[in-house]
């Protein structure tokens, strides 16, 4: 590019800038009632929504007592350790637990 083409760019790109900050000058007042107003909203929307909260959590089952595992002796329990599995889950999930974490 010639010497004269970016000095001519450099005047389109200043004349931009230029106008630009006029308009903000006139309409500085119009930019920042719409900034207030969008803040307003947001933080009027935000205090009228419904708190709401989520979470999640792991639990483990374990039969017997941490003895009965070192010494790998069970008493009692059946050998169906799937049915037992399902009948712990049946019990977490029941109202009286419910009740009970509230």
């Amino acid at each position: 590019m010639s010497a004269a083409g970016e000095r001519w760019e450099q005047m389109r790109e200043r004349d931009t800038r230029v106008r630009l900050l006029t308009i903000l000058r006139r309409r500085w007042m119009i930019a920042v009632g719409v900034i207030a107003v969008c803040t307003y909203i947001s933080a009027f929307h935000h205090a009228r929504q419904s708190k709401s909260y989520t979470a999640t959590a792991n639990v483990t089952f374990q039969s017997g007592t941490l003895s009965e595992s070192a010494l790998q002796v069970s008493r009692g329990g059946g050998t169906e350790p799937l049915r037992e599995a399902d009948t712990e889950v049946f019990i977490a999930h029941s109202l009286e637990v419910a009740e009970g974490v509230r």
